[in-house]
């Protein structure tokens, strides 16, 4: 499931900010094996960067609510994912700033847990995922990714992990444009 959800944000994030091309190839990127199968990380984990990042500017770590980022955010519509699944739109300062889904169960806003961040632009930091970092770079920091999808100029490198949790860069002209983030809360926790 977690799977589905993070391909879904990374599908939503090309799409809208980068156009889909009928021509998109899937390309398996394997560092030492020929295998055609999913090769998850399992030399690092995503807690790594999870345990301190940025959002304009401020630090954050995981797990994180709504009231937790604080002044300035605010949720906006809800954005269909596909018929059973859903996100929001984050607001900072009365504009856009990301997609998310959260654990909405509490009547409080403030007390949403978020599970998955969709962000693009200048603003945000995870370790050594930033706007305009180079794909090299990334790659030479967290290894190669568990598979990648090619559209054209635009680059989707998809990082799993055994206990699902998952990242997706979304590289345009081999710099970072945009990455999705998403995170098993409850092993988080």
């Amino acid at each position: 499931m977690k799977r589905i959800l993070a391909a879904m944000l990374a599908v939503v994030v090309v799409c809208g900010f980068g156009g889909c091309k009928a021509d998109e190839k899937q390309t398996e990127i394997v560092s030492e094996t020929s295998s055609t199968e999913i090769q998850y990380i399992t030399d690092w984990s995503i807690d790594e960067l999870l345990q301190e990042f940025e959002l304009n500017g401020k630090t954050y770590s995981m797990p994180l609510t709504i009231g937790d980022l604080g002044e300035g955010y605010s949720i906006g519509d809800k954005a269909s994912l596909r018929e059973d699944n859903y996100g929001y739109y984050l607001r900072y300062n009365d504009e856009h700033f990301a997609l998310i889904t959260v654990d909405d169960s509490d009547t409080d806003i403030n007390k949403w847990q978020i599970k998955s961040f969709s962000l693009s632009g200048k603003k945000y930091k995870f370790g050594d995922l930033f706007y305009k970092n180079k794909r090299t770079n990334v790659i030479d920091k967290y290894g190669f990714p568990s598979f990648s999808t090619e559209h054209g100029d635009t680059i989707l490198d998809n990082y799993i992990f055994e206990n699902n949790d998952s990242f997706t860069i979304h590289y345009k002209n081999n710099k970072i444009y945009g990455i999705v983030i998403g995170i098993d809360n409850e092993e988080n926790e």
